[in-house]
């Protein structure tokens, strides 16, 4: 299987990828078994196979943000912005999963939902610190002004976390 994956033989990796996931469900063997799958422009079985992974994993809200984004890929934009509404409304009282899920819309560009993501946390959970990501959020959307104001707020805070923001600044410069 990681033979012909390596030489994008997709259609001849696919049978052996099946396999292997059916008896191995892990998150490398998936990813693979997918990649497979778009290449050969399996849909169906593509969108299968992500339900089963979010069955696997039910906590995890990463396989469901992957199924909105096969839809739009698909271009079933309604579709996936029903699945990113739901991961949203469904986020639990958890800092990790809405950093998480927070870091997924941001890597996609998904500005507008990955600040929903934060509002709904910050609403939910004022005793946590959001501003770190806040401040991504506004350095993505070119706010400079806005990310050096999470900072602060976050500094006038927790002074403890001088040290993190030292870094995160350092590495803008």
């Amino acid at each position: 299987a990681q033979y012909y994956y390596s030489n994008g033989e997709f259609d001849k990796a696919v049978g052996y990828f099946e396999k292997i996931y059916l008896g191995n469900p892990s998150k490398v063997v998936y990813t693979q078994y997918i990649d497979c799958l778009m290449a050969i422009k399996d849909y169906k079985s593509v969108e299968k196979i992500i339900k089963k992974q979010i069955s696997l994993n039910k906590n995890n809200p990463e396989f469901t943000l992957q199924l909105g984004f096969f839809y739009e890929e698909l271009k079933e934009d309604e579709k996936a912005r029903k699945v990113f509404s739901s991961v949203i409304k469904d986020l639990s009282y958890n800092p990790n999963q809405v950093k998480d899920v927070f870091s997924i819309f941001l890597k996609n560009k998904k500005l507008d939902l990955a600040k929903e993501t934060l509002d709904k946390g910050s609403r939910m959970m004022s005793d946590v610190p959001f501003e770190m990501q806040y401040a991504l959020l506004f350095e993505a959307q070119g706010e400079k002004g806005k990310m050096f104001q999470s900072y602060f707020k976050l500094l006038e805070k927790y002074p403890e976390y001088a040290t993190t923001v030292q870094e995160a600044l350092a590495l803008k410069c």
